[in-house]
């Protein structure tokens, strides 16, 4: 479809000496010919137009108006002139309901202060990707407060991003909650003088995981707490037999169930308990509590604790009050743990004991306990 380029208060004007138009004349751009019927005119007369035409990339101005609409014209027809020097039409005011602009030569559009002259912006084609394609308040990409890469990196000295924000990796120097609204803040997270991430803010990690079926958990290397700890439950870990249910996220949540490891010690079948990640759901899991509640009071069983590292503390109960043969390794030998009776425990490193132990192969090397009470409740 014909563009209609430019509506001037004087002549229309090209780059090229020949025949300008009437004034008053609107251009008409045509990429490649009209499909259908359709009546090219040369401007001349009382003609409110003059078309011309960008075959294979070259212009071509229509210089004698076809008498009747045609369907066929041809740049051969006599009624068209190459347009060899046509760089750019120079006008007062461009009106237009729909524009292309084919940047052919120069490929880039340039802006320039009112005042001075000097560039303002420019929007260009470029080959490098780190080349600035578009950039706006500065004569080069380099200074400009807002600036696009052909790599699509994108610098902005200040904004506002009012929608979804999407990004793959990137830093900041604060990170500040506010409200919905923008008037209120809730905290902020930045890098402070000591060298760590500070979070200005009380922090929640709550809620319930529904693909996992749990709540949502944190997970750290290490954790200091410098003022009060409070927790709710403990990770707990219910031995019967040879199986161990493990409750990651406290009694009231789910668990999953691990048939203990065992081997031949002292010709007695040990069991292993292991105190950490017990098992592929439970990853990264520490046990600090373990309830043996042997279903039979005449069962007899023998276990190893499997501590994660030195000074682990667990504490550990016979739930069953009519059982007394749960029996467990320490560093001392086996010690017997009676129906009712509870017990705290914690792991040294046999290297740090005197004499050392590191060289043992004994079961429960480096076990200690204290703390032992039994509390009957059988004739309650």
């Amino acid at each position: 479809m014909a563009k209609v380029l430019a509506e001037v208060t004087g002549s229309i004007s090209f780059s090229q000496k020949g025949d300008k138009g009437q004034k008053g004349a609107l251009m008409r751009e045509h990429d490649g010919f009209e499909s259908g019927s359709y009546k090219y005119l040369s401007g001349s007369g009382e003609e409110a137009y003059v078309d011309i035409v960008c075959v294979k990339g070259k212009w071509y101005q229509c210089t004698k108006t076809y008498d009747n609409a045609t369907s066929s014209p041809s740049l051969t027809d006599g009624h068209w002139t190459k347009m060899s020097q046509y760089k750019s039409i120079a006008t007062h005011l461009l009106l237009a309901e729909n524009a292309t602009i084919n940047m052919l030569g120069s490929n880039q559009i340039n802006l320039y202060n009112p005042s001075g002259g000097a560039m303002f912006g420019s929007f260009r084609v470029v080959s490098n990707d780190n080349d600035y394609a578009l950039w706006l308040g500065a004569p080069n990409g380099a200074d400009a407060p807002f600036s696009v890469k052909k790599d699509g990196s994108l610098y902005a000295s200040n904004g506002i991003f009012a929608g979804e924000l999407k990004s793959v990796i990137g830093s900041f120097y604060r990170l500040t909650a506010v409200s919905s609204d923008g008037t209120k803040s809730a905290g902020s997270i930045y890098f402070d003088s000591s060298g760590r991430i500070t979070f200005d803010a009380d922090i929640y990690n709550q809620g319930y995981n529904s693909a996992a079926k749990r709540g949502w958990r944190f997970y750290a290397s290490n954790v200091w707490c410098r003022s009060a700890f409070g927790h709710r439950q403990s990770t707990l870990a219910v031995i019967n037999g040879g199986s161990m249910r493990v409750y990651p996220d406290g009694y009231d949540s789910g668990y999953t169930v691990v048939a203990l490891e065992h081997t031949t010690y002292d010709n007695k079948t040990v069991y292993k308990i292991p105190l950490y990640s017990p098992n592929k759901e439970s990853s990264g899991c520490p046990i600090d509590i373990v309830v043996f509640s042997p279903l039979r009071a005449i069962a007899t069983y023998y276990y190893e604790f499997v501590p994660g590292g030195t000074g682990k503390r667990w504490m550990a109960i016979n739930a069953n009050d009519r059982n007394n043969d749960i029996y467990f390794c320490d560093v001392g030998g086996w010690h017997q743990l009676h129906g009712g009776e509870t017990i705290n425990l914690v792991y040294i490193h046999p290297e740090i004991l005197t004499p050392s132990q590191n060289d043992k192969t004994y079961f429960g090397r480096g076990i200690f306990w204290s703390g032992e009470k039994d509390l009957d409740w059988i004739n309650r």
